[in-house]
């Protein structure tokens, strides 16, 4: 009857412990494209923890498009740079739990030192 018991304790606590360690988060994607519609490979994207002022850096594949994968939830701002293109910051985004928004960025044209400031996101 002790193994049983044994057993069955360790059970419990192992599961327990497993619980406390849930994590609140989400996933952010969506593609860069130039004002004509054409997909921007090669854009360098960060998505900052403005909370905590943690980057998160991808790259655009061949289509344009970017994904990030569970980020913490919490406020973030959305940066794309590419060569050829003024600067995109998109402040205002707040990720929930199990929220995947998709956040789409044309890029124009323009001097690197140039920045775009769309309106805010709001889920």
């Amino acid at each position: 009857m002790t193994r049983l018991t044994t057993l069955l304790a360790f059970t419990l606590f192992s599961a327990a412990g497993l619980y406390g360690q849930a994590v609140a988060i989400g996933s952010i994607s969506g593609t860069v494209s130039d004002q004509s519609g054409s997909f921007v490979p090669d854009a360098i994207v960060n998505m900052t923890e403005t909370a905590k002022a943690a980057v998160h850096t991808v790259t655009t594949n061949s289509e344009g498009r970017y994904t990030f994968n569970n980020l913490p939830t919490g406020p973030y701002r959305l940066e794309v740079q590419a060569k050829g293109f003024k600067n995109y910051v998109q402040t205002g985004i707040v990720l929930q739990v199990a929220s995947n928004p998709t956040l789409n960025v044309s890029l124009k044209v323009g001097a690197v030192s140039e920045s775009i400031q769309p309106r805010v996101y709001a889920p």
